[in-house]
């Protein structure tokens, strides 16, 4: 009995000891699955967080593309800026020079220097310029074809202007007729019988050509027509005979017969004033082609320079608002990038504020982790301790049978719980007693702890990875960020110049606009001047037809003296009728009518003298009846010829208002495009402010992205702590 007692209290003890091992063991197990099970969270968090880090790349990758697109629709926009102030510019050159053309030929002055090749135009600069605007063959083709029949146009209008000189055709004409009309009051006169001192001036130098040539337009007429002298100093010569003739016709008046002055009159007088008439009408001749080439020259410029000036400012205006649709096209790119980009920030922060929330689960899974782990090594260092406790104290009580197996499984378990924490050594008891069981449920234990200490060991090798590859992930971010600070902050100065070229667009228009309201000024000023031309046009038609009317008269007058020649004739026919009755009746009479034969032979002669001044008379008038009609049909020409003048006139008149009316219409798309670059300058300047925020989110990310980085940095620190802790047992 007292050899059995004792192996009876030591098998309740030994049972005492299992049921402590066995709960220390579950208690183990459990915290060990806990760890594993807070392992696999942090793993889980950790690629959660790599998953948003990519997402994040993504939004970032969208907002380099919006800055991408920004970039080119900003030298897009430069460019267009360009060639819209090079093609306002040409705009304005040629309405300047052609201007220039217009107003000299409506004042009648020397035309302005204008290109002499047609590829000095500035239009066709413009397309043979290397810094040209974006243009197509056709529009190529269609400016060169406009630009060279413009020029051939203009050359042909300089090569027939001429200046002519106002009013100085018709003071000719009316020298002409002021001697007509001193000629037939002469021929009155001398018919009549009566004094002629009081037609012509007695001085030389009164006289009407003589007193024209003291005045400021044969100055001028012989400035601009040197020929014009020599002509006038022959009519000149032509008058001075002519006032010499009538001075001496006028003193034989008080001496002489009338019918000696009449021959007198009548062999001297007409060829002089047929000669001076000759030089007075080649002196006209020489203004009237001087008039003639510039009607020439006006009438290409309205039938052919004014068209062709339309056709190339409707080409140049469609280039224009061509480049003008374009610029609207990239405001609205722009607004589609900005609005894109700023998308983009938006999903970029949530990604990052989502990936700092994940980095945080992972390092508050790591801590758990590592809690767990730290558990599980105490509970393994104190289930030893009672392990080796509990069989040290059944060791004394089981000297005689198990003193072998105790003395081997303390040293078993001294080694597991003094040593390097090898958890491959095994309890190599094989028995069916007690011990052999507790050997055996030993080893098991051992085992399950050996598989989480791997199982553990692996996780925390992966989130030690994890974690170097979020801190990379992080690092990259960061110096995403970094660019995307230094791309904001460039995209903030480039709408600071964009904002800069549109205010600078701005005043381009308004000036664009003050200069169209200068040209439709000038273009009214013109279509004053062209009023006033046609008013001076219809009052000089005015007095044509009244000249016309007197020459009608005067032709009517020389008709009627006709008839009175005529009367006379058959007067001097009876007269000399009568006179050769009273001859052939004398011859009867005999010696009694010897007197009266005389005076009938007087009688005869002054019928015969009659008959002859009659028909010199006749001739005269005849002469002065085909002057009188050439007059007539010289006037029927300048008559139609200012009606020709006042047509074009006024066709010059309507192409003024049209001209008017296009630079107000001009005027007023500028204005609207102002107008809309100031509504793009106010988008500018809050897409400024809105990019102005997004630099300041982007340093609120980028110091966020440096606070996660320092997490996960300290996290990848615990991790190695666990690696080194884990490290402690052999598995």
């Amino acid at each position: 009995m007292l050899t059995i007692k004792p192996n009876l209290t030591i098998s309740r003890k030994m049972s005492t000891g299992i049921v402590l091992c066995v709960l220390l063991t579950l208690l183990l197990t459990v915290t060990v699955l806990r760890s594993i099970h807070a392992a696999t969270s942090a793993i889980t968090a950790t690629n959660q967080a790599q998953n948003l880090q990519q997402q994040a790349e993504q939004a970032n990758e969208q907002i380099n593309q919006a800055q991408e697109i920004l970039n080119l629709t900003q030298k897009k926009s430069q460019h267009l800026r360009a060639d819209a102030a090079v093609l306002q510019a040409v705009r304005s050159d040629m309405h300047y020079q052609l201007g220039l053309l217009s107003q000299a030929m409506i004042a009648n002055a020397a035309l302005p220097s204008l290109p002499q090749r047609a590829g000095d135009w500035p239009t066709l600069q413009l397309v043979a310029s290397d810094n040209k605007p974006q243009l197509t063959d056709d529009q190529i083709q269609a400016l060169t074809q406009t630009t060279h029949s413009l020029h051939q146009t203009v050359e042909h209008i300089t090569e027939h202007w001429q200046i002519r000189q106002e009013g100085l055709a018709l003071q000719l004409r009316q020298l002409q007729w002021t001697y007509l009309n001193k000629t037939l009051k002469i021929v009155n006169t001398i018919f009549l019988e009566s004094g002629i001192s009081e037609i012509f001036p007695e001085e030389p130098e009164d006289m009407p050509i003589a007193q024209f040539m003291q005045s400021d337009a044969y100055k001028q007429a012989i400035a601009r027509h040197p020929e014009f002298k020599t002509v006038m100093e022959k009519a000149l010569a032509e008058d001075q005979k002519l006032h010499s003739l009538v001075g001496d016709l006028d003193m034989m008046t008080l001496m002489d017969p009338w019918d000696k002055i009449r021959a007198k009159f009548r062999d001297t007088y007409p060829p002089l004033f047929k000669s001076m008439l000759v030089e007075l009408d080649r002196a006209a001749s020489i203004e009237e082609v001087t008039i003639a080439s510039q009607n020439e020259a006006y009438h290409v410029y309205q039938q052919q320079l004014v068209p062709l000036t339309v056709k190339l400012n409707e080409q140049l205006a469609k280039l224009s608002e061509n480049i003008s649709s374009q610029q609207q096209q990239c405001v609205t790119d722009q607004q589609q990038a900005l609005a894109m980009q700023q998308q983009a920030q938006q999903a970029y922060d949530k990604q990052q504020s989502i990936t700092h929330q994940a980095a945080e689960q992972a390092a508050n899974a790591r801590m758990i982790v590592l809690k767990k782990l730290n558990l599980a090594w105490m509970l393994t260092l104190g289930f030893g301790s009672s392990c080796v406790l509990f069989m040290a104290t059944g060791g004394f009580a089981l000297r005689h049978n198990i003193l072998k197996r105790i003395a081997m499984l303390n040293t078993r378990l001294a080694d597991i719980a003094t040593g390097q924490g090898d958890l491959t050594q095994r309890l190599n008891i094989q028995s069916n007693d007690e011990l052999g069981h507790l050997s055996d449920n030993f080893n098991q234990f051992m085992e399950k702890i050996h598989r989480m200490v791997v199982q553990v060991s692996q996780m925390g090798h992966k989130l030690n990875t994890s974690t170097v590859s979020i801190a990379h992930r992080c690092e990259q971010t960061a110096k995403g960020m970094i660019q995307q600070q230094q791309l904001a902050d460039q995209v903030s100065q480039l709408v600071d110049q964009m904002n800069e070229i549109t205010r600078f667009v701005c005043d381009e228009a308004t000036n664009s606009q003050k200069l169209a309201q200068a040209a439709g000024s000038t273009a009214q000023t013109g279509g004053d001047s062209v009023s006033k031309t046609i008013e001076d046009v219809t009052h000089l038609n005015e007095m044509i037809q009244q000249n016309a009317t007197s020459i009608d008269t005067l032709n009517i007058h020389t008709k009627s003296i006709n008839q009175l020649v005529n009367t006379i004739i058959e007067i001097a026919d009876q007269t000399n009728l009568l006179a050769l009755n009273a001859a052939i009746e004398a011859a009867r009479a005999g010696e009694h009518g010897r007197g009266f034969a005389v005076v009938a032979s007087e009688v005869r002669k002054l019928a015969d003298r009659t008959n002859t001044a009659t028909s010199q008379i006749i001739d005269v008038i005849k002469n002065i009846q085909t002057q009188t009609n050439q007059v007539v049909s010289q006037m029927q020409e300048g008559k139609h010829y200012v009606e020709d003048c006042t047509l074009q006139a006024t066709d010059a008149g309507k192409r003024l208002e049209e001209i008017v009316t296009r630079t107000l219409s001009v005027a007023q798309s500028i204005t609207q495009m102002s107008e809309r670059m100031q509504d793009q300058s106010q988008t500018s300047e809050q897409s400024h402010h809105q990019i102005q925020q997004m630099v300041q989110i982007t340093h609120q990310s980028t110091d966020a992205i440096s606070q996660v980085s320092d997490d996960i940095n300290h996290l990848k620190d615990e991790a190695q702590s666990l690696e080194t802790v884990l490290r402690q047992f052999v598995v």
